[in-house]
């Protein structure tokens, strides 16, 4: 339903936000070899933002296409997250 997929983007954005704002704090204190590689996973969260928020919007219609978008990048931020918070 429209709900299910609008609070399944809400919890999405909530993980990846709370990641981001964990690592942030260690970035600060980390050497500066992750942050070219925090660069990039910043422009995608920022491209990620606006798919989940356009993907919350378009839920009202079936719009597989734009939730599988939604969750790959999700998934390849998630990724990404890990392996700086490996090299912290």
């Amino acid at each position: 339903t429209m709900k299910t997929i609008q609070q399944s983007i809400e919890k999405l954005m909530d993980d990846l936000q709370r990641e981001r704002a964990d690592i942030q704090v260690k970035l600060y204190l980390a050497n500066e070899e992750l942050e070219e590689e925090w660069d990039t996973l910043e422009k995608k969260m920022v491209q990620m933002e606006a798919k989940a928020e356009n993907a919350k919007e378009t839920a009202l219609e079936p719009c597989d296409n734009v939730a599988l978008e939604v969750k790959h990048l999700a998934d390849d931020l998630m990724k990404g997250y890990k392996k700086v918070r490996k090299k912290l």
